[in-house]
């Protein structure tokens, strides 16, 4: 799968310039470089020959001048490059009336999601990446963990890493969502770690299935509140409350929103929420609430 965006475009861009004809570019959005040639044979139909090697197989795309004009330009989104053709990584979602798509942050950096203009990590002075660390390093990660919003599958791939979790139940509400990340190089763990168990599902509604004191830690990172009232709910916090073992720990990503208008404090209201359901030592925490059981 090659992935490119605006900012491996315009490092391609600027060799050609320079009467480059190789280049060491990232053609998987940073994670790793890869041997793009330059065919200058005809001057008014220059090729831009990509070719990415995995531990599985080589792929190898041909793409035009103009194709690298359209990824500078729509510097916005990320590319999928398919039979030689340029396609935005992008979709309409009917399940929850918003447009989707992934958005580069970076040369090296992982791409975030964009709802509908808004982003889902905190990106700012950061990478993506290192918010999920953030998350993950804000309780006691451990055991059986659940994961209540997939997002792009960052956070419950920085839970693998920790050997004493044993497994991250992740879930997605919007197929969407997962759809975008088939196509995002830095999702592609989560759909063959043996850790991870991925769930296209509600969590507002499937975690009434899960029995008492299920989990050992939660991390809940749903989408900003206007979007997702019902995760916010004290009906919600109880059951979140219910399957948490005694001693575990939840973090809730709140982020800012309205922190310019001083009247808004949405962690203010989860904390005062989480107290009611029953969560002890209930804190913020890295732009959200930490609790436990």
């Amino acid at each position: 799968m090659i992935v490119l965006s605006a900012f491996q475009a315009e490092k391609i861009s600027k060799a050609i310039a320079n009467n480059k004809t190789k280049i060491d570019v990232s053609l998987d959005l940073g994670l790793s470089l890869s041997k793009v040639e330059v065919d200058i044979a005809d001057k008014e139909n220059i090729k831009i020959i990509l070719t990415h090697e995995t531990n599985k197989a080589a792929e190898t795309e041909i793409i035009t001048l103009d194709d690298l004009k359209k990824i500078i330009k729509n510097n916005t989104v990320c590319f999928l490059v398919k039979n030689s053709q340029i396609h935005k990584i992008q979709l309409f979602s009917a399940e929850t009336n918003t447009f989707l798509k992934l958005f580069p942050t970076g040369e090296t950096t992982a791409p975030t999601i964009e709802l509908s203009g808004i982003r889902m990590h905190n990106i700012k002075d950061q990478d993506a990446i290192t918010d999920a660390k953030n998350k993950i390093a804000a309780i006691n990660v451990h055991g059986k963990v659940l994961d209540t919003c997939f997002g792009q599958g960052y956070t419950a791939i920085i839970a693998t890493k920790k050997k004493e979790v044993i497994e991250i139940y992740s879930h997605e509400r919007d197929p969407n969502i997962v759809e975008i990340a088939k196509h995002n190089p830095w999702s592609a763990e989560v759909f063959t770690h043996k850790k991870i168990k991925l769930k296209i599902c509600d969590t507002v509604k499937e975690i009434k299935t899960y029995k008492d004191n299920f989990f050992d830690a939660i991390i809940h990172d749903p989408p900003m509140f206007k979007l997702s009232q019902e995760m916010y709910s004290s009906e919600f916090y109880s059951e979140l409350f219910r399957v948490l073992k005694k001693g575990g720990e939840i973090y809730h990503y709140t982020g800012a929103p309205g922190a310019k208008n001083r009247s808004v404090d949405i962690a203010a209201g989860v904390i005062k929420r989480f107290q009611r359901a029953g969560f002890k030592d209930v804190v913020r925490k890295y732009n959200g609430v930490a609790a436990r059981k």
